[in-house]
């Protein structure tokens, strides 16, 4: 199968990350997109986030009722350290050897890309899908596979999603929910309905 693999904080979900989701889903055609929560975000290691299981179960119900397109994946969890992409893909690939693996990124995060850690490796075992946006400037995929010393045929492993603008901020909906704001039209009713039934983000 051709899985996309988007990962990320997820402190909450919102509909940005769902429709990055789908965008690389159709227009990548893969079988599914696996939404995998970091458990250890290496830029946040000393951030307030909220638990793992919490941010899990939020997902759940993001996607509730479209498990055969999306799954939650929790591999993260099972590591120890801080959660860095490179090994999250070597662990999927030794537990699924049979799936093709796509990483999907926002463009904001191509212009990080060589300062990750192990580049060059991620980009042996997963194609990247970077999702566009409309008027940010970004380095090129030449840029980037010279800067991380792969030779330029590996540029054809970076595939362009485009994705209508929106602004969507995870930030924003934590302040929302601390100031008993609405949360309607940013995340889905029932992620909504569990922050405010489960208190979250009211410290």
């Amino acid at each position: 199968m051709q899985i996309g693999i988007l990962g990320g904080t997820f402190d909450p979900v919102h509909f940005g990350h769902l429709l990055m989701a789908e965008q690389a889903l159709e227009q990548a055609q893969l079988d599914q997109v696996w939404l995998m929560p970091s458990a250890r975000p290496p830029h946040k290691l000393d951030a307030v986030i909220s638990s793992f299981d919490r941010r899990v179960e939020m997902l759940e119900f993001a996607i509730a009722g479209l498990e055969k397109q999306f799954r939650v994946s929790t591999v993260e969890a099972e590591m120890t350290g801080p959660s860095y992409t490179y090994a999250t893909l070597e662990k999927l690939c030794t537990m699924h050897p049979e799936h093709s693996w796509h990483l999907i990124i926002g463009q904001d995060s191509l212009n990080e890309f060589p300062t990750w850690r192990e580049p060059a490796k991620i980009l042996t075992m997963a194609q990247l899908l970077v999702v566009a946006r409309p008027g940010q400037e970004t380095i090129s995929p030449e840029e980037l596979v010279t800067k991380i010393g792969l030779p330029p045929e590996s540029q054809r492993s970076i595939q362009w999603i485009q994705m209508p603008l929106v602004e969507f901020s995870s930030t924003d909906l934590r302040n929302r929910a601390r100031l008993g704001k609405s949360l309607r039209f940013q995340t889905p009713h029932a992620v909504a309905v569990y922050i405010r039934e489960k208190k979250l983000y009211l410290k």
